[in-house]
């Protein structure tokens, strides 16, 4: 069987596969002339082309230590001059192993090497050319992407950056500063809404929180978001027979309103239903008291403020009325 050698003459012509974004083609493309060992002529005939790509353990020779690519493209068709174009990673099935695609290659390690290897149809393959991959111009620019410019003061474990408008500083971890409170009572109904207007609504438990940014006064049932930034504020509370009623969250000092919930309606005996409110607080400089103030149209005693579910198995009841999420997002 006639072997073929490749002398590579346009080498790689483009290699527009480094990126994780969708719309860019994860493609290799060489450009190559066969020619005959011998005689040198060119080779017009059919022939197979297979290139592996490698990690290589050694900057300045190759000492491969990674296989992180491999594919063959059968049944390639020289032009007259022994010439012909190849593009790799159009086709899965073309792949030495499915493990080994070109959308796995960790293009990041740095110092990768190229492979490649021929047969005549039927032959047995044999590296011809291996070298190293090069930068592209626009690579130099990407390769900023790993450093990290105009940053003020470095971030400790678990903290994000936020881009303060000049430069980028430590940001919040949403979940570092956070709480869920409830009403939570036993075998009880929510309560009578002792005044047709507004009224307070109890939050007695804290279920879950983190940081020191909210706390809750389970006296004065009033949260207390204790640190300047933005708050993400999410709370609901139900109400039965009561007609119209809404649900806002007030500043415990001024009453002012800062979100106002959605209209909800209750209008006969078995009818329960929950109005929410949800929004942003800024708290600018000195912290900040609110609470849940609830508008029903009508008194209604022991269940105006939400009916009771009754006894849970073995467990005893455990009834949930007003609830709140507080979390601190800047």
């Amino acid at each position: 069987m006639r072997k073929v050698l490749f002398f590579f003459a346009a080498t790689l012509a483009s290699m527009a596969a480094l990126s994780q974004t969708t719309n860019i083609p994860y493609n290799l493309h060489f450009t190559a002339v066969a020619r005959n060992p011998t005689t040198h002529n060119p080779v017009t005939s059919q022939v197979n082309v297979q290139l592996q790509v490698y990690h290589s353990s050694s900057g300045t020779s190759f000492s491969p230590d990674t296989l992180e690519y491999c594919e063959q493209i059968n049944s390639i068709v020289p032009n007259a001059f022994g010439e012909f174009s190849v593009t790799f990673g159009t086709s899965s099935a073309l792949l030495c192993s499915p493990e080994l695609a070109l959308t796995n290659t960790q293009w990041n390690h740095g110092n990768m090497w190229y492979v490649l290897q021929y047969d005549t149809l039927g032959g047995s393959l044999t590296p011809i050319d291996t070298g190293r991959f090069s930068s592209s111009t626009y690579a130099f620019a990407s390769h900023t992407a790993e450093q990290l410019v105009n940053v003020g003061t470095a971030p400790t474990t678990g903290q994000t950056l936020a881009w303060n408008g000049t430069s980028w500083s430590p940001g919040v971890n949403p979940w570092n500063d956070y709480m869920i409170a409830e009403d939570q009572e036993g075998d009880v109904d929510g309560g009578t809404n002792v005044f047709q207007g507004w009224q307070k609504r109890t939050l007695n438990t804290v279920v879950s929180s983190a940081g020191s940014a909210i706390s809750l006064n389970a006296t004065s049932y009033c949260i207390k978001l204790n640190q300047a930034g933005t708050y993400y504020i999410r709370a609901s509370a139900p109400a039965g027979n009561v007609g119209s009623h809404i649900l806002e969250i007030q500043d415990s000092t001024t009453s002012a309103t800062y979100i106002r919930g959605t209209s909800a309606y209750a209008n006969s005996a078995s009818m329960n239903t929950v109005s929410e409110a949800e929004g942003i607080i800024t708290v600018s400089a000195s912290p900040i008291t609110i609470f849940l103030n609830h508008y029903t149209d009508n008194v209604v005693t022991t269940y105006g403020l939400g009916y009771r579910i009754g006894t849970l198995g073995t467990s005893g009841a455990l009834n949930v009325y007003s609830k709140i999420f507080v979390q601190k997002v800047n």
